[in-house]
């Protein structure tokens, strides 16, 4: 009976975790204050060191937590070793876990950890390391079998992945821009404000030259774009500074 107790008891605590990290993640009146917002995550990061490695028996908590890690890690780490270390001991954790389970919350894990990951490499280095084929494989899974995903956020990364890989022969043959174009729509369908999947369409159209769309898109960003994630904030922020 006391184990059973036990079990509950963390049941509850780990859900209640799963609800506090997406509140925080679209807390957007927070996202103004960015020292108390680095902070809030600094929290809920530390929930985790401190014995609650539990967490990650629940997959869906696993990838809140996740989303959680990779926005610190992203926004407000500096080292880039740091980020470097970071992102690759959550990959070793994750990976052997995805080819037991096949779970698609795993691979669209995967998918973010390995563009964060590759991110931080000289591009050679991460085609020998097969990120950009590693990063679409993770990301189709989601789509073929459980495409709602972080609102349908699998569609963004196959977007931006089709978008700024180098075409390389017999590594990243793959890449189009059209296609780029084509997962980008398909997310903005699902998410009509937002600024990051509108700004990645934008720049995926001026690598196209199509001058013009790029134009009318960042033009109706800074018209009526509202932030509803904390990169939707800062890409917002950068145009406005841009054009000042």
């Amino acid at each position: 009976m006391k184990r059973f107790l036990t079990i509950c008891f963390a049941i509850i605590i780990f859900h209640q975790f799963l609800f506090s990290v997406e509140q925080l993640l679209k807390e957007k009146e927070l996202f103004e204050d960015e020292k108390l917002f680095k902070q809030k995550i600094e929290e809920k990061l530390k929930f985790i060191s401190d014995g609650n490695e539990g967490v990650f028996e629940d997959e869906n908590i696993l990838l809140e937590y996740i989303l959680l890690k990779d926005t610190y890690l992203k926004f407000f780490e500096k080292k880039s070793e740091v980020k470097k270390k970071e992102y690759k001991k959550l990959l070793d954790e994750i990976e052997g876990r995805r080819e037991e389970t096949k779970n698609p919350l795993l691979s669209y894990c995967l998918a973010i950890l390995y563009g964060r990951y590759g991110e931080l490499l000289s591009i050679m280095d991460a085609v020998k390391m097969d990120i950009p084929n590693k990063i679409k494989d993770c990301a189709e899974d989601v789509i073929k079998r459980r495409e709602e995903i972080d609102d349908y956020g699998a569609y963004l990364i196959l977007g931006r992945l089709y978008g700024v890989t180098p075409k390389i022969p017999f590594y990243t043959g793959w890449q189009s821009f059209e296609v780029s174009e084509y997962y980008l729509k398909k997310y903005i369908e699902k998410n009509k404000n937002s600024v990051t999947g509108k700004f990645f369409l934008a720049e995926t159209y001026r690598a196209m030259k199509k001058t013009s769309l790029y134009d009318s898109i960042i033009e109706d960003i800074l018209k009526n774009g509202d932030f509803e994630t904390f990169q939707d904030k800062k890409i917002l922020d950068s145009l406005k500074k841009s054009k000042e």
